[in-house]
């Protein structure tokens, strides 16, 4: 009886310790990566051409715009915004590639925006689930966005920026990179200026 006791006894306690074991495991995995990532990442900079990242030891993401010699003025206009533009107001902006400089206003304001990250609006809005119809509203905000900036017709940039219910439009260094060859101040003449400085422009549907 002593025995069987004292068996019993140790597979209990034994399958604790063995619970107790498998739990420090997962608790020092889970710990692996907030330690490791941060380096892994820094190492990156270089790779991906992020070099003035290495500028900004801050937790602030939006730090490193600040010194950013590729787009100047985006640092101080996402500012403005903030300080001057509440609630959901839309505003329009160059779309680009995943991990681009495109969408830096929407993310850095949390004003929406037609259409973001190609990629990832292509991945959750069509890919993910499987969702096939959403193809072709995928394809025309791309087209309306380029329109927007393209096109020469006061009434057609207006009637698309109603559309999506954009309330403003932003022209910065994405944009004149993007659109090279486009008359990028015309807008001046059927929208109202409400920020330019440091080679950006923002309008504001009158």
């Amino acid at each position: 009886v002593k025995t069987a006791s004292r068996s019993l006894y140790y597979l209990q306690h034994g399958g604790r310790i063995i619970w107790i074991v498998c739990l420090l495991v997962l608790i020092l995995a889970g710990v692996v990566y907030p330690l490791s990532a941060p380096e892994a990442r820094y190492a990156m900079l270089n790779t991906q051409g992020q070099y003035y990242l290495h500028r900004t030891n801050s937790l602030d993401g939006l730090t490193y715009l600040a010194t950013d010699s590729a787009n100047p003025g985006d640092y101080d206009a996402i500012r403005w915004l903030n300080a001057n533009v509440s609630g959901d107001s839309v505003i329009v902006e160059a779309i680009g590639d995943d991990y681009s400089n495109a969408g830096r206003i929407s993310a850095f304001t949390g004003l929406p925006t037609p259409m973001g990250w190609i990629g990832h609006e292509l991945q959750w809005r069509i890919n993910w689930f499987n969702k096939t119809g959403n193809a072709t509203e995928f394809q025309r905000r791309g087209s309306d966005v380029d329109t927007i900036y393209k096109s020469s017709d006061p009434a057609t940039v207006l009637s698309l920026m109603a559309h999506y219910n954009a309330q403003y439009l932003y022209v910065g260094p994405v944009e004149y990179a993007k659109y090279p060859t486009v008359n990028l101040h015309r807008y001046s003449t059927f929208m109202q200026v409400v920020y330019n400085a440091e080679g950006v422009t923002i309008y504001k549907v009158r």
